[in-house]
């Protein structure tokens, strides 16, 4: 299980670095009136945005799930002392 949190956080880290460098390319894509540079630019941030995205919705998945089976072994508990 560290080793799926180890690769979210490593995942999540770089489509955060690839939402900065695309924003980046964009805008020197549009300070050097290059219409390819910043097209790239903006190609490379939704693609960084959506990997988060995606990674994030995982995560929030997971840690539901961790919330439910959590509350179901405390109402066990519960239930084997009365």
């Amino acid at each position: 299980m560290d080793t799926n949190n180890t690769v979210e956080a490593t995942v999540t880290s770089v489509a955060s670095r690839g939402m900065g460098g695309g924003a980046a390319t964009s805008m020197v894509g549009w300070l050097a009136s290059n219409e390819a540079i910043a097209l790239i630019g903006v190609i490379i941030t939704v693609l960084g945005f959506v990997v988060n995205l995606i990674f994030q919705i995982r995560r929030d998945r997971r840690d539901q799930e961790l919330q439910r089976v959590k509350l179901l072994a405390i109402l066990n508990r519960q239930e084997s002392e009365d």
